[in-house]
């Protein structure tokens, strides 16, 4: 490579994130022209696997992809967090994020920047530019826009936008699959006047629908799966692929409305494979003797028990509804917020903790150990008796064979700490799981709280899924100063922004886990360190800032999406 130390390699950049395009679907199609502005890029620039961050869900992944740092320092550790000293969790929002992201860093050196549909933005960002939130937004009538007047904008001449929450429960396929095209249009149309409107250096856009029809259709293309029937398969057994055409023609839309002298990143967080037998990690635990349930067996008391839990959050939340009314009506904010109680979507109710050693919560099989000193009842101690048990249950999970056919189940597992260092590091789960093809962890809380509607001594469940995430997805960039036809090998998601700020001349802060991957361009610069650590200076307020109201909302899309049940 050639060495220049005085010139940027690229001045603007555009990003399309496609949430769970897998190198699986998408290298056959472009193999076969069906996918022409991707592989046009791909010819033009490089291409490689990007692997994703643990847990790969998309919370994580893109916060990751966008901060240049794993979990364990910018604080994004799935959908929700455990509430400290208790096992009740909160949902996640941008205030929580520990690191700046990209945008925020070039909005502070004065580039003007385009946000849309990025998961986990919400409340948006004061960038310097716009920003519409994604995933993780109550809604149309939340505050999703920056600035503000963005929002009556889109109201008024985009009939709005569409947040992408297609409800698959009580839905024909077909109604679903036409919804997920409605909102790619309305996503591009969206980003297209956007575009129009102002001029950016940076523009960042994600799109959901490839991850959805993935989780949900993918029995209809895989002969293999227990849920593949033959009518589907000849009427739906395309509808993924038909999600990748519908992307691929919009994005060149998307590329020629920006300009030729962009560099262009086209990158998933996540890959996909197929979800043939879906396991549940708290069912598997109490098999082995690391979870107890209060009432396994009795279904009437555990109905007794849900219903009282009900009950009781239903008073809390009125009597919480009043006493903010009153602290308001005498202007004591303060109060207001400290009286604010998240839903407890992923209770546990159901758990005995004084005999339980592990348990998870994500809809990947992270695990945590119930430890003595940070969760309430933890009967675990720091030191050996640690150790020995998360090596036990590392040992049992990689020895972990299907019943039906003798196969290994589980393909990798990380302990935290041999992987992830940072201040956030307490808030991730103690035990990271990669499954083996076909395999997966998803969580079915509903019954896990009643404990109702499963065979004794099965620890597989049954799931709407039929597809899951998968560790590596795709990363595509070209532009002027890239090279041509180059494979990229070894890159993370961690690797984006670093890339994104070396090659626009700006400085690496220190504390990015991420590097900058010079072998796609044709030529060097020299990479500006700083030593500083300016990117860890958010304050986070502590708190979700999502009100009661909003945080139902998106707890309905999340069901809507099937990550909640």
């Amino acid at each position: 490579m050639e060495y220049e130390s005085n010139r940027p390699l690229s001045s603007r950049y555009l990003v399309i994130g496609l949430d769970g395009v897998t190198p699986e679907i998408l290298e056959p199609m472009v193999e076969n022209n069906e996918l022409p502005t991707i592989k046009r890029l791909m010819e033009q620039g490089a291409y490689g696997h990007i692997r994703s961050a643990l847990p790969f869900l998309s919370p994580v992944a893109w916060t990751s992809l966008s901060t240049g740092v794993t979990p364990a320092k910018h604080g994004i550790t799935g959908f929700n967090q455990r509430m400290e000293g208790s096992y009740r969790t909160e949902l996640f929002s941008s205030r929580l994020r520990r690191v700046k992201p990209v945008w925020m860093v070039l909005s502070e050196t004065g580039k003007k920047v385009g946000v849309i549909n990025v998961p986990m933005t919400y409340p948006p960002d004061h960038v310097n530019g716009i920003m519409i939130s994604g995933l993780g937004t109550p809604g149309e009538g939340s505050p999703f826009t920056y600035p503000a007047e963005l929002k009556k904008d889109l109201m008024e001449r985009m009939g709005g936008f569409r947040f992408g929450w297609h409800n698959y429960k009580g839905s024909t396929k077909d109604v679903y699959i036409k919804e997920l095209h409605n909102t790619i249009q309305n996503h591009f149309h969206t980003a297209s006047y956007c575009m129009s409107e102002y001029g950016y250096d940076f523009f960042m856009a994600v799109f959901m629908p490839a991850d959805e029809a993935s989780h949900l259709l993918w029995s209809c293309m895989d002969k293999e799966h227990p849920s593949y029937n033959k009518m589907d398969a000849e009427r739906f057994g395309h509808a993924i692929q038909d999600i990748y055409r519908a992307l691929d023609l919009k994005a060149g839309e998307l590329i020629k409305a920006f300009g030729d002298d962009a560099t262009v990143v086209i990158v998933s967080d996540h890959g996909f494979g197929p979800l043939r037998k879906a396991v549940s990690i708290n069912l598997l635990f109490e098999k082995l003797g690391y979870l107890r349930f209060n009432h396994p067996s009795n279904g009437m008391v555990a109905g007794i028990n849900r219903f009282r839990t009900n009950v009781n959050l239903y008073v809390r939340k009125k009597k919480r509804n009043i006493l903010q009314k009153l602290y308001h009506l005498m202007g004591n904010d303060d109060m207001t917020d400290k009286v604010k109680t998240s839903y407890d979507y992923q209770s546990l109710v159901n758990i005995d903790w004084s005999a339980t050693k592990a348990y998870s919560m994500d809809d990947c099989g992270s695990i945590f150990i119930n430890l003595k000193g940070r969760e309430p009842q933890g009967i675990i101690e720091e030191g050996p008796d640690l150790e020995r048990l998360k090596k036990e249950i590392k040992d049992g999970l990689l020895g972990l064979k299907d019943p039906e056919n003798g196969r290994g189940m589980v393909h990798e597992v990380f302990f935290k700490e041999d992987i992830y260092s940072g201040d956030c590091i307490r808030s991730v789960p103690d035990i990271l799981v990669v499954w083996e093809r076909g395999y997966g962890a998803v969580s079915d809380k509903a019954r896990l709280k009643r404990r109702l509607h499963y065979k004794k001594d099965s620890f597989f469940i049954n799931h709407n899924w039929s597809g899951h995430h998968v560790m590596d997805g795709v990363f595509i960039i070209s532009g002027p100063e890239t090279r041509k036809g180059v494979r990229l090998e070894g890159i993370k998601l961690y690797d984006v922004t670093p890339t994104i700020l070396y090659s626009m001349g700006l400085p690496l802060s220190a504390g990015l886990d991420g590097r900058a991957i010079k072998e796609c361009f044709v030529r060097t610069i020299d990479e500006k360190k700083s030593s500083s650590t300016d990117i860890f200076s958010l304050s986070p307020s502590g708190r979700n800032e999502l009100n009661d109201e909003e945080e139902a909302i998106v707890m309905e899309h999340l069901k809507s999406l099937g990550y909640l049940d």
